[in-house]
């Protein structure tokens, strides 16, 4: 299955423990210091699907894959 935008994002929600300077981060998805990074990534999975005829190939099996 390809991965969409919304699907890394919440894939992202996995309770990790990430600190910066120190102090503990709860909701990193949605810090001012990864929120606009982690949604360019999840942008470039929705646009990867898409434009599938560019961003993907397909196996011999008939799988979907990313070129990335």
């Amino acid at each position: 299955m390809i991965r969409t935008g919304e699907r890394y994002i919440d894939d992202l929600r996995d309770g990790r423990t990430i600190f910066i300077n120190g102090e503990v981060v709860t909701d990193h998805v949605d810090h001012p210091a990864f929120r606009n990074t982690i949604r360019s990534v999840a942008n470039l999975y929705d646009y990867q699907i898409e434009h599938a005829d560019r961003m993907m190939f397909m196996t011999e099996a008939g799988n979907r894959i990313s070129l990335y």
